[in-house]
């Protein structure tokens, strides 16, 4: 599950560098919580969330969408070109494909960026836009969105893992000795 900082982004200005650096090791956080989970747990029907994320799978699918649309917000600020919402296809039919998918996602963030790579922090910070929940952002500011996403999604899963398993832990016990 290891995967080391891609290179790609070495050559961007300090501020986006380390920002990728910062994204990307948030992602493999996830991939740790992740990726060691049995194919039914990872499908099946959890208390993590609300009934419109009830299984791990489902919250992997939003967090890997929500990639997604946060590069092409990126990538239409930087070009100036506003575009639909696009279609994007990726697999999350385990933990694995979806950590990947999930890499995928990512890696067009520098790749939209690439334009504005040498960028000062004014100019970076001059590049304006709003999104569709009414929010406006600069690019550092969707940068840090998008990672605070998978912080949160991260700490989502390994609590509610933690605590099922706990309390899984703690029933299997205690049911021993009725």
């Amino acid at each position: 599950m290891r995967s080391t900082i891609p290179s790609s982004w070495s050559d961007y200005c300090g501020q986006l560098r380390s920002m990728f650096d910062e994204h990307f090791r948030a992602i493999e956080e996830l991939g740790k919580v992740v990726s060691n989970l049995s194919s039914e747990r990872y499908c099946g029907k959890t208390s993590l969330s609300d009934e419109n994320f009830d299984s791990i799978r489902v919250i992997m699918d939003h967090v890997i969408g929500s990639a997604h649309v946060y590069a092409d917000y990126l990538s239409d600020a930087v070009s100036g070109v506003g575009s639909e919402p696009q279609e994007h296809s990726y697999t999350i039919d385990s933990p694995e494909s979806a950590i990947q998918s999930l890499r995928e996602a990512f890696a067009r963030m520098p790749l939209a960026l690439k334009p504005a790579k040498d960028f000062t922090e004014e100019q970076l910070a001059a590049i304006k836009f709003s999104v569709r929940w009414g929010q406006e952002y600069d690019v550092e500011q969707m940068i840090e969105h998008a990672i605070v996403h998978i912080l949160r999604h991260r700490r989502q899963l390994r609590f509610g893992l933690n605590c099922q398993s706990a309390l899984f832990d703690y029933l299997f016990f205690f049911s021993r000795f009725s």
